[in-house]
């Protein structure tokens, strides 16, 4: 933390020396003055507006000293005239708000010549009287934007909020358009953690404090919906409200904390506006590729085979071997050489993305309408490997009197896939089969024609494991379809004058449609389904269908009065929340009748089906309080009681309270400092709680079919299922500040959080003499989440026509061990109170207390009986982003950087390519020697034991030690040796890195031009995504994704985009 303290006030002094504002000191603080002068200069500033207004007063004076005060206040920009403005006379409580035309009118007795000007979704103003006359108004920047959407859909004014919440506009985010928005995401809201994976029609996983937010569309809370199911051209805004306490209001659903999106509505004036958007990006390369060695082939033993593992033969040498001819489709002899050096470059495919958009959007005197269409197809690096996603949205609002308006939208989502297996470690994965257990003996070009007989056996050499990837990515497919429906409509009443009535129903609907064919011929027999009746060679047939819909209704009166410096608002409401989800799951068994006939009724034996099906419904009151004074500090608590059907009758009812405060310290200075623009603090706790899933404490026989010669089962569960469980309780709590200088040209914000994870659900092994295994319990073991997020901005030049803006977010969110279960904790070394939780203990190999391997007589090395040795940590210590955006008169330049700074991850991509031989460094002189020559000259780095001995405790600590130790100096077998050593600590990677993710230059063309070809507005511009890597250990595949087992390559993207609006 002082780390970051340190470099905070490098970056604040930096900035002050540098940063050319439109006040006058700007040149001074380009050369000699430090940032002492340039605030004493700022304060003289203010010392001359308070002079002036003294001497150039144009009120009125009465005999009692009355000062009558007239003026208007104008939209800087559009000169509109802008209602309820608040005009407060500087250091006293007397003030007054503009009516529908701008205007204001205050008589004021005795001293004061200041007027402080407030209006939402505007800079704040201090005036002197004598300038009331005409005021204009700046609107607000990403700064310390005003306005902004929290829990419920309420707008609210962001100085207000107790907690921490961080917009981002949707021209920023469609900037570059890819296939999921969650992409561009990455690194822009401090506290937001998104996991990128390399894997096709694969979501990016995205994390808020550690947990999983919900997705609020306009309000709505849907609940079958993600991040990809919307258009990035119908974002308007995007509001991301960190933690539980600023989603408080949604109950269990956002303890995770919310993504609140609004979309595009109508115009600003009336009329119709047709937009056009089209962003093609092209395959430009890869980030990450894995390498392997291409001079040993297949084999074992030093020997070419085609059984097993790449420890074969040296190639290119003139040795001859019995080998598969994928043309005459059988073996020959002949001279075993590397005609497959770069076999999975050859199978790989050139990607392709492209995101399409028109919408339609009309203005009218009582409403508008706004309809879009969009299209994204995406070709994958594999053959075969295919997404096409359609969405059609449809948003209208009216007014149906001064009192009541309307909102309804729907939208429909289509997306199908010819997603195939592929990936991973498993039978039919790509990078299994061709870089892993296969050589480069073949050339895998040869192999396109994969039948040796039509859809009954494959043209492949090896007869054992492994498949011909050409078979794999076009007849072991899985076709999906997805369905997507959703709804809402919201209608608003006002009431009264200082109250309004809301009422908004939501409903989503999902279809899922998804088969699986395995032809017959396929040898591996661990991928896919194979709890389900396996492979076997003799093909089988899936067919899966899910089905789901939730509904959610809303209804909410919110008030608002003020009584001068006084003012309260709060809202009370009610909402009905149900779920119900099917699924089915049927599928052939002992084989396929007929081969190639994919069908259920060509299933050998009879087939086997799963259903299931899940219900939920949980209702809820609720209601905010909040006081304001001075419109400066701000007071706020919440309530919400939830009823869920997943509990019992006694324990359905569980309560979530919640307060937060804020204070902006500078609207309460007398004399406020001309360059601090904003110095906020605030506070923030809440109470929240986690039901378990549907049918999860009550006991229910599992039926299964075809058990015994065609007869069915019933099962009791294995575990035993407590009705006195009680909901998963999270108490959090948060502190922030908020800080911005000279005009919003600089700004920082800062929250430390805390989240106590306790009561927990959890399902602990108990003695099968009981007559289960598991049992469901609350335990008493507590995890405590501790978490800082830091955002520094900063418009270092802003000059003519040129202006650089940049922005930096760091964020860490680590989980510690705060109590611990005397029955149910794990009983180990590294858990313990005030340790992380995400410790990563290795137990390879015994070692010496230096750290060297010990080996035995034989000079391999030893297996350790205990896994006590910590290693690292899962969780990075930090991630970060940076984003640029440089604007030069019509040219736009942004650059986005992102990164994570420690955290470790298994490389099974390292480990297998060393147990199998594949691995790039296995090609060396000591392979050589033992291959060729048949001399064995490979010594196993680290030590043997000459004499003594060892004991351990329990946990694999050393007792009492005794060995005498020296250097190893026993010649093994290289391969036996890399057979046995593959695994433990070494694949262990640091997954520190740092990646250009995403580059755009865009050319706003000159309205003359664009009225040329009848458009208002174009643009036309060079985008890139997934532009550079460096890693700090990583080697074979992109860190990004969090996880490593064997991820598909990294690709870079460089594209075009197109915009028109007509």
């Amino acid at each position: 933390m002082k780390k970051m303290i340190f470099l905070f006030r490098i970056f604040v002094g930096v900035l002050l020396l540098h940063v050319q504002s439109g006040l006058s000191m700007a040149s001074q603080m380009a050369t000699t003055e430090g940032p002492g002068s340039v605030l004493a200069k700022n304060d003289e500033q203010l010392d001359a507006i308070t002079k002036r207004a003294d001497e150039s007063l144009t009120a009125k004076s009465t005999t009692n000293q009355q000062q009558e005060i007239k003026g208007k206040v104008v939209d800087q920009t559009t000169g509109k005239a802008l209602a309820a403005v608040t005009i407060r006379v500087k250091g006293s409580s007397l003030s007054a708000k503009t009516n529908e035309n701008g205007e204001f009118q205050l008589v004021v007795e005795g001293a004061g010549n200041l007027l402080e000007i407030n209006c939402v979704g505007y800079q704040s103003r201090i005036v002197p009287f004598a300038e009331a006359k005409h005021i204009q108004l700046e609107p607000t920047d990403e700064a310390i934007a005003e306005v902004v959407v929290t829990a419920l859909g309420i707008k609210r004014d962001k100085k207000a909020l107790g907690y921490a919440t961080q917009n981002i506009g949707g021209d920023k985010l469609s900037n570059v358009k890819g296939v999921d928005v969650g992409t561009t995401l990455t690194g822009r809201i401090s506290g937001l953690r998104v996991m990128n994976t390399t894997e096709f029609n694969a979501v990016p996983k995205i994390q808020l404090r550690g947990l999983s937010p919900i997705l609020v569309i306009d309000g709505v809370l849907y609940e079958n919906m993600d991040l990809r199911d919307i258009p990035t051209d119908n974002i308007a805004e995007m509001n991301v409200l960190k933690g539980s306490t600023a989603a408080a209001l949604y109950g269990q659903r956002g303890a995770g904390g919310a993504i609140m999106i609004t979309t595009k509505k109508g115009l600003k004036n009336d009329g119709t506006e047709i937009s056009v958007s089209s962003n093609n990006m092209f395959f430009s390369g890869y980030l990450a590729l894995p390498d392997v060695q291409t001079a040993y082939s297949s084999g074992e033993g030093g020997k070419f085979n085609n059984d097993d593992y790449v420890w074969g033969d040296k190639m290119d040498i003139g040795r001859k071997y019995a080998q598969w001819n994928p043309y005459t489709k059988k073996r020959e002899e002949k001279e075993l050489v590397s005609a497959g050096k770069d076999n999975f470059k050859h199978f790989l495919e050139p990607g392709f993305i492209s995101n399409n958009s028109v919408s339609f959007t009309n203005q009218g005197e009582f409403g508008s309408v706004r309809t879009s269409f969009n299209h994204i197809y995406n070709k994958g690096q594999y053959p075969n490997q295919k997404l096409n996603m359609s969405n059609f949205s449809m948003l209208g609002t009216t007014k149906l009197s001064d009192k009541v308006d309307l909102e309804g939208s729907i939208g429909y989502n289509r997306s199908s896939s010819s997603s195939n297996f592929g990936s991973g470690y498993n039978d039919q994965g790509y990078i299994y089969n061709i870089l892993v257990w296969t050589g480069a003996d073949y050339d895998i070009r040869d192999y396109k024609d994969y039948w040796l007989e039509k859809d009954q056996a494959q043209n492949w050499m090896y007869n054992a494991w492994y498949d011909n990837p050409y078979l794999i990515a076009h007849e072991k497919i899985t076709p999906e379809l997805n369905n997507k429906i959703n709804a809402a409509v919201t209608l608003n009443y006002k009431v009264t004058n200082w109250g309004k009535l809301m009422l908004r129903s939501g409903y989503d609907y999902y279809g899922q449609d998804r088969v699986q064919q395995n032809p017959i011929g396929i040898y591996g027999t661990r991928g896919g389904y194979a709890g389900y009746g396996g492979f076997h060679g003799k093909g089988k047939y899936l067919n899966s269908q899910n089905r789901g819909y939730s509904s959610n209704t809303d209804v909410i009166f919110s008030a608002k009065q003020e009584w001068g410096d006084i003012a309260v608002d709060g809202i009370l409401g009610g909402s009905v929340f149900y779920r119900k989800d099917n699924s089915t799951l049927s599928s052939t068994v002992n084989g396929l009748a007929i081969p190639g006939y994919y069908s259920l009724r060509n299933s050998i034996g009879p087939v086997n089906t799963i259903q299931n099906q899940s219900e939920l419904m949980q209702n809820a009151l609720y209601g905010r309080l909040a006081l304001a004074y001075r419109n400066a500090i701000f007071v706020e608590a919440t309530g919400r009681n939830d009823w869920s059907s997943t509990l019992p009758a006694d324990t359905k009812s569980y309560f979530y309270p919640s307060v937060s405060a804020s204070a902006t310290l500078s609207d309460l200075i007398a004399h406020p400092l001309t360059w601090l623009d904003q110095f906020k603090v605030r506070a923030a706790w809440v109470k929240a709680k986690s039901t378990p899933d549907p049918y999860a404490i009550k006991q229910a026989f599992s039926i299964a079919t075809n058990v015994w010669d065609g007869m069915s089962t019933a099962s009791y569960p294995n575990t035993i299922k407590d009705f006195t469980i009680a909901p998963t309780q999270y108490d959090s709590y948060e502190f922030g500040l908020d800080l911005a200088f000279l005009q919003n040209r600089l700004f920082a914000n800062y929250t430390r959080y805390y989240r106590l994870n306790h009561n927990r659900m959890i399902s602990t092994r108990i003695s099968p003499m009981t007559g289960f295994d598991y049992r469901y319990i609350n335990t008493q073991e507590e995890i405590l989440t501790k978490g800082h997020e830091i955002t520094l901005g900063a418009v270092p030049l802003k000059k003519d026509q040129f202006e650089w803006h940049t922005m930096l977010n760091f964020s860490q969110n680590l989980n510690y061990y705060n109590k611990l279960d005397p029955t149910y904790s794990a009983d180990a070394l590294h858990v313990k109170k005030g340790l992380r939780t995400d410790y990563i203990t290795s137990a390879d190999r015994e070692r010496a207390p230096d750290g060297q391997i010990v080996h035995n007589a034989s000079g391999m090395p030893i297996s350790a009986k205990y896994a006590a040795q910590l290693i690292g940590y899962s969780a990075p210590k930090w991630f970060w982003g940076w984003t640029n955006e440089f604007n030069y008169r019509d040219f736009a330049l942004s650059l986005s950087f992102d990164g994570r700074i420690k955290g470790m991850s298994y490389s099974n991509m390292n480990a297998r390519l060393w147990q199998t031989g594949s691995h790039p460094d296995s090609d060396n002189q000591y392979r050589y020697e033992e291959v060729v020559n048949g001399n064995k000259t490979w010594v196993g780095p680290g030590v043997k034991i000459v004499s003594g001995a060892v004991t351990y405790d329990k946990y694999g600590q050393i007792q009492e030690d005794t060995r005498v130790f020296a250097p190893n100096d026993k010649v093994v077998s290289y391969e036996s040796y890399w057979r046995t050593a593959y695994s433990g600590r070494q694949n262990y990677w640091d997954e520190t890195f740092i990646k250009l993710r995403e580059l755009s230059l865009h050319y706003t063309v000159p309205a003359s031009f664009a009225k040329r070809i009848k458009a208002q507005r174009a643009s036309l511009g060079v985008t890139g995504q997934n532009l550079f890597l460096w890693s700090k250990q990583y080697r074979f595949s992109d860190p990004d994704a969090g996880t490593e087992d064997l991820n598909s390559p990294s690709m870079r993207y460089i594209g075009v985009n197109l915009n028109l609006t007509f």
